[in-house]
């Protein structure tokens, strides 16, 4: 009885430890674990007792086993702080060298699963090119543009409203591409940024360049269609934004300008598609967007300091953030008198100087009480408060707006009889 129990305890131990190989043991343990762990053998010919090698050698393999699990625990601790501190490292030498091309191992390992029929691909390449082009941001852009056109004197024709339409946005998408590709590695070590599909290899460098190309050759080459203004002042601001603004944000706080008098542009462009010049309403609906968007920017910077310097970017948080209360408060005066200018100009009535009173008042107060407490809520607010303003600001403009024909050039031919 004795001998089949025994026989049958044997014979339910691994093949290894049956056919008595003294280094079982010690391939168990991992090869980075320390040789004195690895050094326990025991034979099974030394002991008279099976019975007690069997619970000896089992005491044995949950010792080493919980010695091997320690083990990789301690490797996989120093392997994350590691990874951490070459991670900073990285960070570090792009600040000073924001030139230098860097990718952290976290963008560049991105899983990619890659579609597989017409409809799945088309979905794909359609949420990249989303992405591409900040579709959000683009869609905003193109408002405006549509509100100039609106805004603008002169009977509505159908026609040159979408032909202006598409160019403006094809010509928007195509700068907001440009921009991420000049940017690829500083969008790959921001929080807010690094899940684009630059960064995350979604897409390749050479197919968002062909994609920007198509973009800004169909979006000016359609705006020649209604006339070269139109086309000129798209051209001028896919320039000023991709070759002045992009670079400065690298290297100077004043690209916030600049890029206020990009964002001033697209309601210009809506303006000139209608009429075919640059009068006196185009340039106070550009001021509007100018004016607005330092508040707008600069609370949302305010927020976003620390991951604006972890980019490699100069703004005016980064470089002097004790101005730029001051920024919002004279910005936020200055959008007060837009009601009265339009009044003014004929463009609304004056009913909507006394209706724009309410939400520039209100921009201006947060601005004011910002000025007082610097305070990351306060700029929350503003920027919140912001993002509302200028939908009301702009459906206001339209609702009280006065038609006026478009003046157009008569000429008067005077027949003289010859006496």
């Amino acid at each position: 009885m004795f001998h089949l129990r025994l026989t049958r305890s044997v014979y339910l131990l691994p093949r290894a430890i049956r056919s008595r190989r003294p280094y079982y043991w010690a391939s168990l343990v991992p090869a980075h674990t320390p040789m004195l762990q690895r050094t326990e053998k025991h034979t099974f010919a030394s002991s008279p007792n099976k019975d007690h090698i069997e619970t000896d050698q089992s005491t044995k393999t949950h010792k080493v086993l919980q010695i091997s699990v320690n083990t990789n625990s301690t490797l996989t601790n120093s392997v994350q702080s590691n990874s951490s501190n070459s991670k900073s490292n990285l960070e570090a030498e792009h600040i000073e060298n924001p030139t230098k091309i860097i990718l952290t191992e976290e963008s560049a390992t991105q899983t990619q699963i890659l579609p597989k029929t017409f409809l799945e691909t088309l979905k794909y390449y359609l949420t990249g090119y989303s992405s591409l082009s900040k579709f959000k941001l683009s869609a905003l852009v193109l408002s405006t543009t549509m509100v100039g056109y609106a805004m603008a004197p002169g009977s509505f024709v159908l026609s040159s409203f979408l032909i202006a339409s598409f160019g403006t946005g094809a010509t928007i998408c195509a700068a907001n591409s440009i921009n991420q590709i000049i940017e690829v590695n500083n969008d790959s070590l921001m929080n807010r940024t690094k899940k684009r599909w630059l960064p995350t290899k979604r897409i390749t460098v050479t197919h968002a360049k062909c994609f920007a190309g198509v973009c800004a050759v169909s979006g000016v080459g359609s705006l020649l269609f209604l006339n070269p203004l139109t086309a000129g002042l798209a051209f001028f601001n896919l320039g000023l934004y991709t070759a002045v603004y992009t670079p400065m944000k690298q290297k100077n706080p004043a690209n916030t300008w600049i890029g206020a008098v990009v964002g001033a542009i697209p309601p210009m462009i809506g303006w000139a598609a209608a009429t075919g010049g640059a009068e006196m309403g185009s340039w106070i609906i550009g001021a509007l967007l100018a004016f607005w968007q330092m508040p707008h920017f600069m609370a949302l910077s305010y927020s976003l300091k620390d991951d604006y310097h972890r980019g490699g970017f100069k703004m005016l948080i980064n470089t002097h953030p004790e101005k730029v209360p001051g920024v919002i408060l004279r910005y936020s005066i200055a959008l007060l008198p837009i009601g009265f200018l339009s009044y003014y100009a004929g463009m609304t009535s004056g009913w909507f100087a006394l209706d724009y009173i309410i939400p520039s008042g209100y921009l201006t107060y947060l601005a004011i009480k910002f000025s007082r407490n610097p305070d990351k809520q306060i700029a929350r607010q503003i920027f919140k408060f912001s993002l509302l303003f200028l939908p009301v600001a702009m459906m206001l403009m339209i609702f009280h707006k006065i038609y006026q024909p478009l003046p157009q050039l008569t000429q008067t031919s005077e027949s003289a009889s010859p006496k």
